[in-house]
């Protein structure tokens, strides 16, 4: 489990705390970002202070992705997240390594 919450997203995509409309919404954006970091990359990153603080910030950035555009697709012209790409490998390997 992620060490961010609701609030946090809320922060970070610079919504008040108080407006609630999108609440259900977000939380079910950080559950999925959540298990999508968990497939990609396993768990062991979580034994890793700096792994934590990688995948919050990554979970961050792909609820605002969701967010922002209401869905997944992907149009043909788009590049490749280098960013996300880069710390799901950080993340992934993290579980390799003997703490």
């Amino acid at each position: 489990m992620s060490i961010i919450d609701i609030l946090d997203i809320k922060k970070y995509l610079n919504i008040d705390s108080s407006d609630t409309y999108d609440d259900n919404y977000l939380k079910e954006l950080l559950a999925v970002a959540e298990c999508y970091i968990e497939i990609c990359c396993g768990v062991g990153y979580k034994k890793r202070l700096e792994g934590l603080y990688l995948s919050d910030l990554l979970i961050k950035k792909l609820v605002s992705d969701m967010y922002e555009n209401r869905g997944t697709m992907i149009a043909n012209n788009s590049k490749r997240d280098i960013m996300v790409g880069t710390m799901l490998d950080s993340l992934a390997n993290m579980g390799d390594v003997n703490v």
